[in-house]
Order: structure tokens, then sequence, then C-alpha cells
């Protein structure tokens, strides 16, 4: 059963006061918490089939989890931005960054984060995946609402 509009703004409703909010998704429990990373910093994070995903893992590495790829929030970043920064305010620095052997400089990495700043981009993201149900938590592993 696809979870339609109505239901999509009561999970939003309910992440932002602090409910766990479960969901099955092809065999696998997703919950999203509510919780404090620092003193005044709250995030909204994803555990799947009850245990906090590895999203510092990549491909090759041991223990790597795909699921982390569909359920956790995807990051792109540029490690070489602040050196780009710099060199493009010097004299003939826009020239010297389009050089062939600068071009490293311009690729991008991109990671996995289980963590969503907001409940907003938490229900955005997990709107996009076909197939999401809403569970409610028991015993014997949640069963559809």
């Amino acid at each position: 059963m696809t979870i339609n509009k109505a239901q999509w703004a009561a999970v939003e409703a309910s992440l932002k006061a602090g409910a766990r909010i479960h969901f099955a998704h092809q065999g696998n429990t997703i919950y999203v918490n509510r919780a404090l990373v620092t003193e005044t910093k709250l995030v909204y994070v994803v555990y799947i089939n009850n245990e906090m995903p590895r999203y510092w893992l990549s491909e090759g590495d041991e223990g790597y989890e795909p699921l982390v790829t569909v359920y956790c929030r995807k990051v792109t970043y540029n490690p070489h931005q602040r050196a780009i920064n710099k060199i493009k305010k010097m004299r003939g620095g826009k020239s010297y960054l389009k050089r062939k052997e600068n071009a490293y400089m311009h690729e991008t990495i991109v990671r996995y984060e289980a963590f969503f700043p907001s409940a907003r981009s938490a229900v955005c993201h997990f709107k996009k995946i076909e197939g999401l149900t809403i569970t409610a938590p028991d015993e014997d592993g949640g069963r559809e609402l």
C-alpha cells in the first residue's frame, strides 16, 4: 500500500514531535528517530534492520551495506574547494586552475550520511522510494497501518 499525501504530512509532524517512525521496504525494517548530536543540534537518524548503518564504508570495504545508498542521505562535496577559492583570488589563478594537471582539484566525492538535518528533508527522501510502507512497531517486526 502506497503512502498518500496526508500520511506523509502526519509522518513529518510525528517526526517533529519526536516520535519514531517505522517503515518496511523489500524485507527490511527502517526507522527514523530524532536524536541530539550536540548540545544544540537535532538530527533525524536512520536505522536499518534495528542497527545504525555503516555509512562511512565505501563499496570495496568489508562490512559495506549496499542499502546505505537507498536509505541514507547522499552528500557530494569537493575536498579541494577551500584551496580553489584561495587560488581564484590570486593573479592568474583562474587560468592556473584550467590547466590539465590541476583537473583533480575539480573532482567531487560522494558520501552517505545516516543523518537528516530536518524532518522535511527526511520525508522528501523517503517519498522517492517506491514500495515503502509505514508499519507500527510491535514484537512481530511490524504490521501495516
